[in-house]
């Protein structure tokens, strides 16, 4: 036997170790790019909400008076912005705010109104409420 046990023991640590440190270096590498592109879209998040926030506090509040119709409503959204992709989202962010979906027709196996106007009224809607009302 060329070497004993004790130096084949001490080879195979040693190639371990290396292996060891190969692994852990790639595995912080990956961990750095990760970071990295959690930071970048953090950025691109951020970008947007600041995109939308004249809007979106625009549409959150919006007064009563411009609630009683689809046209009032519209035309309280037009005064904010010509843009479609905001007014898209104006609506949007009024539903998600002022409309909420009717559990107890859903739970009671009743149907709702899909109407835009009596979703508007009533301010509950099941699925095909809130989509009416954002077309």
């Amino acid at each position: 036997e060329i070497m004993s046990r004790q130096e084949k023991d001490s080879i195979g640590t040693a190639r371990l170790s290396m292996a060891s440190v190969v692994l852990i270096q790639m595995m912080f590498r990956s961990f750095l790019k990760r970071k990295r592109q959690q930071k970048s879209l953090a950025l691109k998040q951020r970008s947007k909400r600041t995109e939308f926030k004249h809007v979106d506090d625009y549409a959150v509040m919006a007064p009563a008076n411009a609630c009683c119709s689809l046209e009032s409503l519209a035309k309280y959204f037009k005064a904010a912005t010509d843009n479609d992709r905001l007014l898209a989202r104006a609506v949007f962010m009024w539903i998600a705010t002022h409309v909420e979906y009717d559990t107890k027709a859903y739970f009671s196996g009743t149907r709702s109104s899909a109407a835009a106007l009596d979703v508007l009224c009533q301010r509950k809607a099941m699925c095909g409420g809130f989509t009416d009302l954002f077309h």
